[in-house]
């Protein structure tokens, strides 16, 4: 499999997904709900539609998985995964920082990521022969600092409960700033440098793979809670993760009492 010409051509169908949701951002689009409470809107649909048949069209052979519509067997083990808008309330609600998510996974391996944010014309793109690359330029996470003077992106208030409240409560008094619900911005931001900690909860397999090889190639760490694979959060462990520009970060987050089970 070629990385960097797959790269490439997942470029050229993220160039027209930017015209498409740039064109249907505070359109008036209508907002469903789905059998989860998620939210959905026609540019969702229209936005996985095409990107799972340009995929197919390429890559016939491959699976594909998406947020919205129904999956498809490949016949080999590569697997393309897209949630066409990360950040569906953001967009609903004319916020700008919502993203378009593509990944190419071999056997439960993400090789692949891209991360298009199209209302402010930001790209963030990896794989795994290559470094991360935000517009065209390598980017490179932090250089380490302890959590005191750490910024942190955690995911929305509501998701946050019981043991896991008390735990937020802690890293908010532990850390130096903390914002909420930037969903896969926020992966973004930790690759390029801006912040040092992203920490969520209730994630599914569409909203991890991409950010993977985004995070790893700029040199960041990010997995579960309890410290297996990022992917294997959706299965295990209700979809937390947890990424970090160092591994003694993360260190310093669980020992503040991280619930993992």
């Amino acid at each position: 499999m070629n990385l960097e010409a797959a790269s490439v051509l997942a470029g050229e169908w993220m160039d027209e997904v930017r015209v498409m949701l740039r064109s249907s951002f505070r359109a008036g689009l209508e907002v469903h709900t789905k059998a989860d409470a998620s939210p959905v809107t026609e540019a969702d649909l229209r936005v996985e539609r095409f990107l799972r048949e340009r995929i197919l069209e390429a890559y016939p052979e491959h699976g594909f998985r998406g947020e919205e519509t129904l999956a498809v067997e490949g016949t080999t083990n590569w697997q393309w995964i897209v949630d066409p808008i990360d950040g569906t309330r953001s967009f609903a609600s004319g916020r700008p920082l919502f993203t378009s998510l593509l990944a190419l996974v071999e056997d439960g391996t993400p090789r692949l990521g891209m991360v298009e944010a199209p209302m402010t014309e930001e790209r963030w793109v990896a794989h795994s022969e290559g470094p991360s690359l935000f517009n065209g330029n390598p980017i490179h996470v932090r250089e380490p600092r302890p959590l005191k003077d750490a910024v942190v992106i955690v995911s929305r208030p509501g998701s946050w409960v019981g043991p896991h409240a008390e735990f937020l409560d802690r890293l908010q008094a532990a850390c130096h700033w903390l914002f909420f619900e930037n969903d896969a911005y926020g992966y973004g931001q930790l690759a390029r440098g801006d912040v040092d900690l992203v920490v969520e909860r209730e994630l599914k397999l569409v909203d991890i793979a991409a950010v993977v090889p985004v995070v790893k190639a700029a040199g960041g760490v990010i997995e579960s809670w309890s410290g297996h694979d990022a992917l294997e959060a959706e299965k295990s462990i209700a979809g937390r993760v947890i990424a970090a520009s160092n591994a003694s970060l993360l260190d310093e987050v669980r020992a503040l009492g991280l619930v993992t089970g």
